[in-house]
């Protein structure tokens, strides 16, 4: 009893004393414990510090607080404290205008031995343990709000930390594929509005609306109101992402998902048979199952979705499956249903059963069958 007592007070007290706080019932995987359904974080950890097992364990004595695992999480179950994304993103609003803002990481900075030798950049200068804990979302905030004066100083590649460079390589992909869709559409809108033609000019009114979006998100963020109208689940990053999705791009404009992380799902409702096991597992609430004595019902809300494909994974009859396609101007919109079954009291019988919506049956499949089957015998004794 006292040696598990200690065990929890010494595991409580890492996780709060560390620069990175573990949010666990946003885990997909325990979620669901009837499968393994992801394994971002510990594929993704530099040191093999991080397991999954009833429960988000780290091992404090591996883990150098990189912040990898922040990045590459889905669900945004690692939260970074110490430098936390605001202060990065407060101390690029408050550089200069014409002030470059330089983040490397610790190998580069202070025990640089990479092959690949830097020019030293002069500028208002932040180091972090490793560049593979920006997301898409921050990558996305702090060049938008900076208007091109920030520069992410480029990983080596003998550097002792592998795996994050390929994070780092990945969330530069996602970032520059939104940041050509958010660029083109911001542009065409003001190229509209103002006439505007000066490569200056431009990255101007990309930087007015990107600290324009900065101001919301941190004065939301100080009232305590959230990041965005939608509630429920959402991951903080996802929220962000959605209030700059609304301000930098068009009302509809269409993309390739490819590594996104966004999902659009995409049912079966001849295979579907409504059981919700898909939105028992959801991390974020995108899909909800509603069964009252009205009926059932399956739905869903584009922008909660972070694309982890966990609902796809579990479904028994293979009804789901990610749109390929998915257009951004969509990410604020409300909550639909997807599938849903109505009940109703069999004329026949009098007993219960359930139809699709749009259906006039007013007999249940039992009784179906059951005069099918009669008027069959019928239809062949008049025959005899």
């Amino acid at each position: 009893m006292g040696s598990t007592f200690f065990d929890a007070l010494k595991k409580i007290s890492a996780s709060q004393l560390s620069e990175i706080v573990v949010h666990p019932e946003r885990c997909t995987d325990l979620c669901y414990k009837a499968k393994k359904l992801c394994s971002a974080c510990q594929q993704n950890c530099v040191t093999e510090a991080i397991k999954i097992d009833g429960d988000v364990e780290i091992d404090w004595s591996k883990c150098i607080h990189c912040g990898v695992c922040a990045a590459i999480c889905p669900t945004e179950v690692f939260e970074i404290q110490a430098p936390s994304d605001n202060m990065i993103l407060n101390s690029i609003g408050e550089a200069l205008e014409n002030e470059l803002v330089v983040i490397e990481c610790n190998f580069v900075n202070g025990r640089f031995q990479g092959k690949e030798k830097h020019a030293g950049s002069k500028g208002r200068k932040m180091t972090v343990p490793c560049v593979g804990r920006f997301s898409e979302t921050f990558l996305l905030q702090s060049i938008l709000a900076s208007g091109d004066k920030v520069e992410f100083v480029k990983c080596t590649s003998d550097c002792i930390f592998s795996q994050g460079l390929s994070v780092v390589e990945e969330m530069g992909r996602r970032t520059e594929h939104l940041l050509k869709i958010f660029r083109t559409s911001a542009w065409k809108d003001k190229q509209k509005a103002e006439n505007v033609d000066s490569i200056s000019e431009r990255r101007r009114l990309l930087r007015e609306t990107g600290v324009k979006a900065m101001e919301i998100l941190f004065s939301q963020s100080a009232q305590g109101e959230g990041y965005s109208p939608i509630r429920g689940k959402t991951p903080p990053h996802r929220a962000e992402l959605i209030e700059l999705a609304k301000m930098h791009t068009s009302p509809s404009i269409l993309i390739e998902r490819e590594r996104m992380p966004f999902g659009n799902i995409k049912i079966d409702t001849g295979k579907c048979r409504l059981h919700g096991i898909c939105a028992s597992v959801c991390p974020t609430d995108a899909l909800q199952f509603l069964d009252n004595n009205q009926g059932k019902e399956l739905s869903f809300m584009l922008g909660m979705c972070v694309g982890c494909e966990a609902c796809v994974r579990v479904c028994p009859e293979k009804a789901l499956k990610m749109d390929e396609k998915l257009d951004l101007g969509l990410l604020s919109s409300p909550r639909k249903a997807i599938m849903e079954k109505k009940y109703r009291l069999c004329t026949s019988c009098g007993k219960q059963f359930s139809v699709k919506t749009g259906s006039d049956s007013s007999i249940c499949p039992s009784c179906k069958r059951r005069w099918s089957a009669i008027e069959g015998y019928a239809e062949e004794s008049s025959k005899s």
